[in-house]
């Protein structure tokens, strides 16, 4: 039996921890066992809008309304009847929060391989891939991901000449994709004089301490921000009714906004009164691949590569690691994120060795 946990389709509140059948893999399939995962608001992203980005597709569960939200983390081959992928080999890609996954390599080569499995096959190569890895690092997991789409925000405003903005403020700010994404944007030549984030009360000292905004406000003083100053807006955060009020505050000097992420799904209530004609929804594996068209997958992995090393780095005096052993303790931490409990201070690890 392979225990996993599922979230409800249409209320990602609901959830359940169950014990599914295990299938015999065939010709060319690998069975991998999860061993390591990282649970951040990312996670949280992955479920509340997994229907506008197609996430339910990679790992479909057996009961059509429930989902199986995807996690970043290690796997072990436990079972294998494809050749150059041995037993005992763990690589590091795209999971489903279950204690196991059937998997169909295909381009087999001694870094890694590609999920060829049929309904894969179609969806974003980037969530596809999976990497041998020597040993499990914890920060991999929880921050790799964020901290690429944190990279892309960052080359995506740049390559927009950050949409003639003088400030950049971000929502949710607290989080460690917008740490991140502040970080890139500080290593930038050319960005905007003032960086500026906006986060909630509780979480006020910490952004603050972590010295990458060059000011820090709370969503109650929003208004504190000079609305004269052309901005650019990147919302982490979903919510609508501070994005509304944004709005209404910079008028014209509203030059953009970039919704990313749900951290604050509870407030995304419709799409709100931010200008459609100046407002877009990200996704980081479009603009990878079109950074990989552009500049070539070596160039692609070389200064990601260096951006995590930089921003790894910096990550260590934002907050530490809180370890769980057991699938048994992912309902109780999925709610404490999604209902905003969660420390920024924190980063959630799984290990399941």
């Amino acid at each position: 039996m392979s225990k996993q946990f599922e979230t409800f389709k249409s209320d990602p509140g609901q959830h359940r921890l169950i014990d599914a059948p295990s299938a015999n893999i065939e010709d060319g399939q690998v069975r991998l066992q999860l061993r390591q995962f990282a649970l951040t608001a990312n996670n949280i992203t992955y479920a509340q809008a997994a229907d506008l980005f197609g996430y339910w597709k990679f790992f479909p569960a057996s009961d059509p309304d429930w989902g199986l939200m995807p996690v970043w983390g290690y796997g072990e081959v436990v079972e294998s009847r494809c050749d150059g992928v041995p037993v005992g080999q763990l690589v590091y890609g795209y999971f489903p929060p279950a204690s196991h996954l059937i998997a169909r390599p295909g381009k087999v080569g001694a870094g890694g391989w590609r999920d060829q499995t049929a309904h894969r096959l179609d969806l974003p190569a980037a969530y596809n891939q999976y990497a041998v890895a020597q040993e499990m690092e914890p920060r991999r997991p929880l921050l790799e991901p964020l901290f690429v789409t944190s990279w892309c925000l960052a080359g995506y405003a740049e390559s927009r000449a950050y949409f003639e903005a003088e400030q950049v403020v971000i929502l949710s700010a607290s989080g460690k994709t917008s740490l991140g994404l502040a970080h890139a944007l500080k290593g930038q030549q050319n960005r905007p004089n003032l960086l500026r984030g906006l986060t909630s009360e509780v979480n006020l000292e910490f952004t603050q301490d972590t010295g990458v905004y060059d000011q820090v406000l709370t969503y109650e003083a929003l208004e504190e921000l000079d609305s004269e100053i052309p901005t650019l807006l990147i919302d982490m955060s979903g919510n609508t009714q501070v994005l509304d009020r944004l709005s209404g505050h910079f008028g014209s000097a509203l030059k953009h906004a970039i919704k990313v992420g749900l951290s604050h799904w509870h407030g995304a209530k419709g799409l709100g009164k931010v200008m459609n004609d100046r407002s877009e929804t990200f996704f980081a594996p479009g603009y990878l691949a079109e950074y990989r068209k552009t500049h070539g997958a070596e160039t692609l992995q070389r200064e990601i590569g260096a951006f995590l090393m930089s921003a790894y780095g910096a990550s260590e005096a934002w907050f530490d690691l809180k370890r769980f052993k057991e699938l048994d303790d992912l309902p109780e931490a999925y709610d404490q994120i999604r209902n905003g409990r969660q420390s920024p201070q924190e980063g959630l690890i799984f290990d399941l060795t």
